[in-house]
């Protein structure tokens, strides 16, 4: 009995080592520090530069950016217009709050998830498509926002999530369909 229990003993010490070594690692690429995920995709964890004009890169290391990372671009004061890359499913928590010369964002049809105050407190924000992929937006996402008003698909979630927090949209006619 003793010597199953010191090999079980062993067995779970052995996978937690396993699981804390297997650990994803964050690197720095250019302008961006990122980590390489689990499942093949890349996370965008801080962005390093000081440009007004930002394009998030489709790929790193040969890696789809699939995610903006909580507080990534936080606070950058420089930035002004942001371009996603076309594979992004989530942004994360605060990933862009208090980037307060942030005016443009463009966005692709394929986002999910919005975090909670992912574009809060960013005051010249007012044009951004919000495509009607998006199925969570959270609450804060645009909190003090004053000048927001994001294009959105009628009936879609982006415009039921307008509708509740007082913004007034820009609908989309068939005619604009996303590309």
């Amino acid at each position: 009995m003793m010597k199953r229990g010191m090999l079980c003993l062993f067995l779970v010490l052995s996978l937690l080592c396993l699981c804390l070594s297997a650990q994803a690692e964050t690197t720095a690429d250019g302008e961006f520090e990122y980590t390489l995920r689990a499942d093949g995709t890349v996370q965008i964890e801080k962005y390093l530069g000081s440009a007004e004009k930002v394009t998030v890169p489709e790929e790193v290391a040969g890696a789809p950016v699939v995610y903006i990372g909580a507080g990534a671009f936080q606070g950058n004061t420089a930035l002004k217009n942001l371009v996603l890359p076309e594979r992004l499913w989530v942004i994360g928590a605060s990933a862009f709050a208090g980037c307060e010369s942030l005016t443009t964002v463009t966005v692709h049809y394929g986002l999910i998830e919005i975090q909670e105050g992912a574009f809060a407190q960013c005051g010249s924000l007012a044009y951004l498509r919000l495509p009607e992929t998006i199925s969570k937006i959270g609450e804060t996402a645009f909190a003090d926002c004053p000048n927001v008003s994001p294009t959105v698909m009628p009936y879609s979630y982006p415009d039921e999530y307008c509708e509740a927090h007082g913004i007034i949209p820009i609908y989309l006619s068939c005619a604009d369909c996303w590309n």
